[in-house]
């Protein structure tokens, strides 16, 4: 089942600091992208509302936790090669569900602590 920006907003709230068209319109088409203060962002579909991808950037310890819908995940990692081809890949710590994103954002904001890592409703842990 496919979430939808709506859930995204409900579990991080409303604190915006950026967005636009995503350049990557043949991978994730008709989407924008939504950046959420303190390094979080997300690629959604402006026709269904699906999310495309999920990433936090945890400054400090370096590591961009990272979820790209399975459907896209594949061409997602090519195309990255080809734009940057020296990205690290032990920078990206690749999460198998958004839970892990949304969860690790909040461990390091300190809005719930890590006892607290499984009680996100909605997510699978």
């Amino acid at each position: 089942m496919a979430v939808k920006i709506e859930e995204i907003f409900a579990q991080v709230g409303y604190e915006v600091s950026g967005g636009d068209e995503h350049g990557w319109q043949d991978l994730y088409p008709y989407s924008r992208f939504i950046d959420f203060a303190h390094n979080l962002s997300t690629v959604f579909s402006t026709k269904t509302g699906e999310v495309y991808q999920v990433e936090f950037w945890d400054e400090n310890n370096d590591v961009m936790w990272t979820w790209v819908t399975p459907e896209k995940r594949a061409d997602y990692q090519k195309k990255m090669k080809n734009f940057d081809p020296h990205i690290p890949e032990y920078v990206i710590e690749w999460a198998t569900d958004i839970g892990t994103v949304i969860r690790e954002y909040k461990v390091k904001r300190k809005e719930i602590s890590p006892l607290q890592y499984n009680e996100i409703e909605g997510y699978p842990v």
